[in-house]
């Protein structure tokens, strides 16, 4: 099933990470954040994305813009300036493979979430809006704006940000309202309170919350893509024999690759498949910024191996 839009409009915070590797290199100014992960995401497929995203005086725009290369149709025009400071990142890679991120300030992350003010009918036109983790109060109130008028939503969340019992209400009548859910299985723990790893452990919950489409990330082992109202279910697996730099941004650059192939026609198992190239190419280079070994003809090739290997898991 394909969906009637045209482009994406990814909505949501661009940030500054200053990066420790385990190996003693630091890498200061570094571009990030989940909105700037999912239009290199959408770029790399080539669809037509447009970035609604609040940036400091200090953020790095020129290198994002330029780690774009040629790929996809990017407008970045509902980019602006709001405020001398950015949203910093300090993130320690330890040698274990894990990561720990210090975020500089709740008060800048709030003060850079992108509102309804920040998407006028220009914008969302034709458009599918992906709204990347940010503060849930805000992220709500879009939603709510959007599904006024007609526009299909696509969410995708944090860990950091419901925590709590109020903050994941909040999040669950923000997905009520969506067209397409994005989370790890990591937020699906931490929503239901269950240290379980198979996605089929949340069938009841997931049907709860009223989505029509659900992708379930789950890092190496690919994703779970269901289809509640068709009553299916497909395991889409990750791109094999990767060389894994960096995870960071992986999951941002698949909803930006998703989406951008749903916009361009694709039903959405072809779109998870997309997703995972996008995102194979991420984990593959430090930052959001174009791995310079990225080629088009290199992910029709990932592509035609992940979409081979696609099982039809279970009925939803």
């Amino acid at each position: 099933m394909s969906m009637a839009f045209k482009r994406v409009v990814v909505a949501g915070q661009c940030t500054i990470d200053d990066i420790h590797l385990s190996d003693g290199r630091y890498l200061p100014g570094t571009p990030g954040g989940a909105a700037a992960y999912a239009v290199l995401g959408a770029a790399m497929y080539g669809g037509q994305v447009t970035l609604v995203s609040l940036l400091g005086d200090d953020y790095p725009f020129d290198r994002f813009r330029a780690g774009l290369a040629e790929y996809g149709s990017v407008d970045l025009h509902g980019v602006r300036r709001a405020g001398p400071r950015s949203i910093h990142n300090v993130a320690w890679y330890l040698s274990n493979g894990t990561r720990h991120f210090d975020i500089e300030s709740w008060d800048v992350v709030e003060a850079l979430t992108p509102t309804t003010a920040d998407l006028p009918p220009d914008v969302i036109a034709d458009a599918v809006v992906l709204l990347t983790p940010c503060s849930l109060r805000k992220q709500l109130e879009v939603t709510q704006f959007l599904r006024k008028r007609g526009c299909p939503v696509a969410v995708d969340t944090e860990l950091h940000y419901f925590p709590t019992e109020d903050t994941k209400e909040i999040l669950r009548q923000i997905i009520a309202q969506t067209t397409y859910f994005l989370p790890s299985i990591e937020h699906l723990q931490l929503l239901y309170g269950s240290t379980s790893r198979e996605v089929e452990t949340y069938d009841e919950e997931l049907i709860e919350l009223g989505c029509p489409w659900t992708v379930v990330k789950r890092g190496v082992l690919g994703c779970t893509l269901i289809d509640r109202r068709g009553g299916q279910c497909w395991s889409v697996p990750a791109v094999p024999a990767v060389s894994v730099v960096d995870p960071t941004g992986a999951g941002d650059g698949f909803d930006g690759g998703f989406m951008a192939a749903l916009a361009d026609g694709k039903d959405s198992l072809d779109a998870a498949c997309w997703g995972a190239v996008t995102a194979s190419f991420v984990v593959e280079s430090v930052g959001a910024v174009m791995p310079v070994h990225f080629a088009p003809d290199l992910a029709l090739e990932r592509f035609t191996i992940v979409r081979s290997a696609v099982v039809e898991a279970r009925h939803a």
